[in-house]
């Protein structure tokens, strides 16, 4: 069976093909997704930049707004470039997965990969689906005064509405749905670079704590072995003990460079990607309590649902991380409370040598700065709410 075709992978596969980055497509196509996303989500910059320049020291409000949406779109192209940036590592890891599946024959330990392929699918469409409610919220809320013009017409037609500012020095009311169009088929892109970004990163680490899980099957089950009278001779069993214990050996040594890979893939990109999420959340903050103050009941629900949004998006970057640190650690508990007492000597040795090796647990780091584990994530978010207090204060 190709993996890659299963129900595990086959969203993340479509997300991955659509948007130019599976690395195992055809090179033409590849290049032409690639060339119109990366100009399209520019094409919403540029603009983006020149109104900011345009409101800095005339209007705070809309200032926080641009800055906020072009750290947004900013992020968004950072882990597009990246993405391209490491696609030889990552169809290497593609390919290690692929052979760690094909290497496995035991049911067992096939239907441990399945558990957590399941769960990193569950995962995968549990933050796909979230955000493009959100994206349809966000996008949406702005063609509400055209929606009233027809409910409840007034003497004077309605403005129309962005879902964002930008300058086309060109009559946006008179270009209207042509702009709008333009800013739907961006914030569309932007959302699903996201997501397929996020999502492949949380697969892969299911994929190594499915291997970590695997793991400590083996070394129960070769510890059991040492209690069995199923052998005919004492060496005999020493032996194939020490055979099982040697292939858990192994596989913990292909777990802990699998996520040594991940962790080369996306430590660099997740730096830039914390450190921005971190100010997008201050500031979707922030400018929720300005909509409050205002009374900007439609703004402040349209900006609110960013802030949840990206609030979310923190904490799902730093999942992976913690499972990843739990999984890896719960191999020494494992070691600790199998059957190791009836083993020889020399499969004691290696026990031991497993058991030390897991109390240095695996972790994911962005740029090997800040470790992305549940502590980060309510530091950075405790954080990004006391950064609300002082630009208020500022105000």
């Amino acid at each position: 069976m190709d993996i890659y075709d299963s129900r595990y992978y086959k969203t993340n596969i479509f997300y991955l093909k659509l948007l130019g980055l599976w690395p195992f497509d055809d090179f033409l196509n590849k290049r032409v997704r690639r060339i119109l996303i990366i100009i399209a989500v520019v094409s919403l910059i540029i603009p983006q930049v020149i109104r900011l320049f345009e409101e800095w020291g005339r209007d705070i409000d809309i200032v926080i707004e641009v800055i906020g949406s072009l750290i947004y779109f900013s992020g968004c192209q950072i882990k597009y470039l990246s993405f391209l940036r490491v696609e030889a590592k990552m169809k290497y890891l593609y390919n290690k997965i692929a052979e760690h599946w094909k290497s496995l024959s035991s049911k067992d330990e096939i239907k441990t990969l399945e558990e957590y392929g399941e769960i990193g699918r569950g995962l995968t469409l549990g933050y796909i689906i979230p955000i493009n409610i959100i994206l349809v919220i966000y996008i949406s809320l702005p063609l509400l005064p055209l929606l009233l013009d027809v409910i409840d017409p007034q003497n004077e037609t309605r403005p129309k509405q962005f879902p964002y500012f930008a300058e086309y020095f060109i009559d946006d009311q008179k270009y209207y749905f042509e702009l709008t169009i333009h800013g739907w088929i961006v914030c569309i892109l932007s959302v699903q670079i996201y997501g397929t970004f996020d999502t492949t990163y949380t697969q892969c680490v299911q994929h190594a704590c499915g291997l970590f899980g695997i793991v400590e099957q083996r070394l129960r089950k070769a510890t059991k072995l040492a209690s069995s009278n199923a052998f005919s001779t004492q060496e005999e069993k020493d032996e194939k003990v020490y055979d099982k214990v040697i292939d858990a050996i192994l596989l913990h040594k292909e777990a802990i460079q699998f996520v040594n890979l991940i962790e080369d893939c996306y430590s660099f990109s997740y730096f830039f990607v914390v450190t921005l999420n971190t100010a997008v959340v201050s500031l979707a903050a922030v400018d929720t309590m300005l909509n409050l103050e205002n009374g900007n009941t439609k703004q402040m629900v349209r900006i609110g649902a960013l802030y949840i949004g990206f609030s979310f998006h923190l904490l799902y970057n730093m999942s992976p991380g913690q499972r990843v640190i739990d999984s890896s650690t719960n191999i020494q508990n494992a070691a600790f409370h199998c059957d190791w007492f009836n083993a020889s000597s020399k499969t004691k040795t290696l026990i031991r040598i497993i058991m030390l090796r897991s109390l240095t647990p695996c972790q994911f780091t962005a740029g090997k700065l800040i470790v992305l584990h549940l502590e980060s994530f309510a530091f950075v978010f405790k954080n990004s709410i006391s950064y609300v207090t002082v630009v208020g204060s500022m105000r």
